[in-house]
């Protein structure tokens, strides 16, 4: 079983305004896609470990998010996960665009990202900077 995705078409002639906006709008999703992959690095990175296993960490926690999609068992359960929420920059070519799914991906990937940040920032304020 593959992920599906949101129904587009994959040709689409559109005018030079129209392309550019679509464009701006997946180009802005996808750089809340990166804030999130950089914050979960961000508060792994926080605890006492070396960067690279933060790096890792963080890396394997997504690849495991990802695989869980692809498991059909979880295909009720996708919406928890977080690569469902980065394909919202997808949504941007759909015609109409639907603003409302976008808005919830969105919603969660704040979330997600404030609450990372949180996290780290405690736990790097709770750690003896000696270690």
């Amino acid at each position: 079983m593959f992920v599906s995705f949101p129904p587009l078409s994959i040709f689409s002639l559109l005018d030079a305004k129209q392309g550019l906006r679509l464009y701006c709008y997946s180009h802005a999703f996808m750089t809340l896609n990166a804030c999130a992959v950089l914050s979960l690095g961000f508060m792994f990175s926080c605890f006492n470990m070396k960067p690279a296993a933060a790096t890792i960490l963080s890396l394997s926690f997504l690849f495991v998010n990802l695989v869980m999609e692809a498991i059909p068992f979880f295909e009720n359960y996708h919406q928890y996960l977080l690569p469902y929420h980065f394909r919202i920059w997808l949504f941007t070519y759909s015609q109409p665009i639907p603003w409302a799914r976008i808005a919830q991906s969105f919603c969660v990937l704040l979330a997600f990202n404030v609450s990372a940040f949180l996290i780290g920032t405690a736990a790097f304020q709770a750690r003896d900077i000696k270690s």
